[in-house]
């Protein structure tokens, strides 16, 4: 493909990610696999600058637009092509140079275009678009993160580390760590997590970043983030124990909490999205792991049975913009609203389930208070029965008043709220 003709695909797929639901890397998978005539290095030059417009969305349309960025559409093609880093004259003569090229640009476009590369618009910047957020977000992440909110929101920009979690019922971490250092694979030890592996960077192409590594084929390897895996472990899931993971999904954690029972006890899983709860059957298989999965809603003849309960509830992803940068300009107030109500209904839904004298853990990949924090406090408001179990302190972020926050910048990890309820012994379900 030529320059002119990437730049086009680059802005038919950014313009289908704007404006649609799938993930991003999906809608890029979709693409490629329609148009075989794109070879390997085209499609990760398109996927590369489809992320760079999604990371840096905020601030190339300031400075394109200035005041009016806010109302600029979702999948304008100027952000794109502004973030190709190309001068504005190359940009402007690759537009209309041929029939794969993107359109000519019309004066008002070359306007903008020249606008942001002589920085017209800098000046009167905003932090919201200086850091690559929708403006409706910024009152949350400055009380979330306080003095610390601009590293914070950098490193969210940052590429994702692989992170992979050992399987127990195969190997040991350190043994699997020597297997691929001595293969040459750049991996370390993964933070938070006892079973984690972490690839350096330069592997983020190779056999385990690509799925072709016979560890990860054999299940011995599963791909996974640190403060996914931590979340797991911290639930305090044991051998003999009866364990629900109430929103399983296609089963990351609940694979994670198989491992910690070693085979011995009850594991259920269930979600409402039967799909993906469908996805697990086979890892689990694939994993040796035994896993009950289970019609949403759970039986209630599990109320009042259950040892851990775990609720990775659905949430905004604002921890998880490493992975998926698209996620952060799908969010409005209706959005985040419909949310909260899910949330809490999942975390009354989990009490019912929980036995006297069991732990429920309350997650979500989220940073934002209202997903965290003050889902809890409002938990205990109408649960007096219930307490909340202490966690450490958070560092450098404001602590919140119950639960702990993991976040990239300063744990390396994925961003995470977590908050362990207690159920006293005496209590009656």
């Amino acid at each position: 493909m030529t320059p002119a003709a990437r730049l086009a695909a680059a802005a038919e797929v950014f313009a289908q990610v704007m404006a649609g639901a799938q993930p991003a890397d999906r809608i890029l998978h979709n693409w490629g696999k329609a148009r075989r005539f794109a070879g390997s290095g085209d499609r990760r030059k398109i996927r590369d600058l489809v992320y760079a417009a999604l990371r840096q969305r905020g601030r190339l349309a300031w400075e394109l637009y200035g005041p009016a960025a806010p109302a600029a559409a979702p999948g304008d093609r100027l952000v794109l092509l502004a973030a190709s880093g190309l001068p504005a004259g190359e940009i402007a003569a690759l537009c209309g140079s041929g029939p794969y090229a993107p359109p000519a640009l019309d004066p008002g476009e070359r306007r903008a275009l020249q606008d942001a590369a002589e920085g017209r618009h800098r000046p009167g910047m905003p932090f919201w678009a200086a850091a690559n957020i929708p403006p409706v977000l910024e009152g949350r992440f400055r009380q979330r993160f306080g003095a610390a909110v601009a590293p914070a929101l950098a490193a969210l920009n940052d590429r994702a580390p692989l992170d992979l979690r050992v399987n127990r019922a195969r190997a040991d971490r350190d043994a699997v760590l020597h297997r691929l250092q001595a293969e040459g694979i750049a991996a370390t030890a993964a933070p938070l997590a006892p079973d984690g592996i972490r690839l350096a960077a330069a592997e983020e192409r190779g056999p385990l970043a690509a799925r072709d590594h016979p560890l990860l084929r054999d299940g011995t390897l599963v791909p996974q983030d640190a403060a996914s895996q931590y979340v797991a472990h911290r639930l305090g899931a044991a051998p003999g124990m009866t364990v629900l993971d109430l929103c399983a999904g296609a089963g990351g954690k609940t694979l994670a909490l198989a491992a910690d029972m070693a085979g011995e006890g009850r594991l259920l899983a269930s979600d409402g999205a039967a799909d993906r709860l469908a996805r697990l059957r086979p890892r689990a298989a694939q994993a040796g792991a035994r896993v009950e999965c289970l019609a949403w809603p759970p039986p209630g003849d599990l109320r009042g049975r259950c040892d851990r309960v775990l609720v990775d509830a659905p949430c905004s992803g604002t921890g998880t913009w490493r992975r998926a940068p698209e996620d952060r300009w799908r969010l409005d107030e209706g959005r985040l609203a419909a949310l909260r109500a899910v949330q809490r209904d999942l975390l009354d839904r989990a009490a019912g389930y929980l036995a006297p004298g069991g732990q429920l853990l309350y997650a979500t990949c989220s940073l934002l208070p209202e997903e965290g924090e003050e889902q809890v406090l409002r938990f205990l408001g109408r649960h007096p029965d219930f307490t909340c179990l202490p966690e450490e302190a958070a560092g450098d972020i404001a602590g919140p008043p119950v639960g702990r926050i993991l976040a990239p910048h300063r744990d390396g990890t994925d961003g995470f709220f977590l908050a362990r309820l207690a159920r006293p012994a005496m209590a009656q379900p």
